[in-house]
């Protein structure tokens, strides 16, 4: 760590203005940084990407490792208060407080890593918003103010995704989450995000409603036919499509709707199914909402 100090005290005199003097010393600093974290702490800087927001996340956890931390709060002091380093970074928050923004912003990620990833993800949108503003409404944290603009930002920015009838649609037909995002109620945790209504998605009817047009749209509706009563009139009945008298007692005598929605809902939600077996294994019994899932 010396020889870090003494290299950035001999760009002091090798750069005569201020600003070539202050680009030097905070390039020398992250070069003498990188090496003495590579040394202590087994790890190396990370470069910032543009397009990633996590890149900066990685850093934040990267940092509030002890031995990291530990490395880098030594280091900066010793530049600091050594005579002409020039402009020398600082930590103005402490450990816990850094580790308490990865906590918050770590529900991201997972949001994040989930609806980027190779299977099924357009059902994983509704459930992961619902559930980041959950996750956020039930935290403790020291920054309060923030926590209140993330779940704000959250229903400012998701509020038509929310109920757009794709997205509802995706919900519903994976079996990993059936109506449950569509019922749930979140408690509001007490303190200043008390006052935010939770970020929801649309009712349980209105899901229902979207599914059953979408099914008439296609008109592959299938309801499970009522058996027929046989009957000497009808036997001797010539007349092509026409209906028979009993039929009205036939329809009645179905006393437990047959819908393919309503037997689809009936099964209980699997957390571990994968969509994508499941409807393979299924599409007999519901053919037309397996055809909805394929698409």
């Amino acid at each position: 760590m010396d020889s870090i100090c003494d290299s950035i005290q001999t760009s002091a005199i090798r750069f005569g203005n201020r600003k070539s003097h202050n680009f030097a010393s905070s390039h020398l600093i992250t070069i003498g940084l990188s090496s003495e974290l590579k040394k202590s702490a087994g790890v190396v800087l990370l470069a910032a990407c543009a397009t990633r927001w996590n890149s900066s996340l990685i850093m934040l956890r990267r940092l509030v490792k002890e031995n990291v931390w530990r490395t880098v709060t030594a280091l900066l002091t010793k530049a600091k208060n050594t005579k002409g380093t020039g402009l020398v970074p600082r930590l103005t928050a402490t450990r816990s407080q850094v580790e308490d923004l990865v906590t918050l912003l770590d529900t991201f990620e997972e949001a994040t890593n989930s609806l980027q990833g190779d299977g099924v993800t357009s059902s994983v949108v509704i459930p992961a918003i619902l559930g980041i503003d959950a996750l956020l409404a039930e935290s403790s944290t020291s920054f309060n103010t923030f926590k209140v603009q993330l779940r704000s930002a959250l229903q400012r920015r998701f509020e038509g995704i929310l109920s757009t009838s794709e997205y509802v649609i995706a919900t519903l037909l994976d079996p990993r989450y059936k109506l449950i995002p569509f019922n749930c109620s979140i408690d509001s945790a007490d303190d200043d995000s008390a006052t935010l209504t939770p970020v929801q998605s649309v009712s349980t009817v209105e899901a229902k409603r979207m599914l059953l047009e979408c099914m008439r749209a296609m008109d592959r509706r299938r309801i499970l036919k009522p058996t027929t009563i046989t009957s000497a009139v009808k036997a001797t009945d010539s007349s092509a499509g026409r209906r028979s008298i009993f039929d009205k007692f036939a329809m009645q005598s179905q006393a437990v709707d047959q819908s393919e929605d309503t037997r689809y809902f009936a099964i209980s939600a699997d957390p571990g199914a994968c969509p994508e077996q499941y409807w393979i294994s299924a599409q007999e019994d519901f053919p037309c909402l397996a055809g909805l899932a394929r698409r």
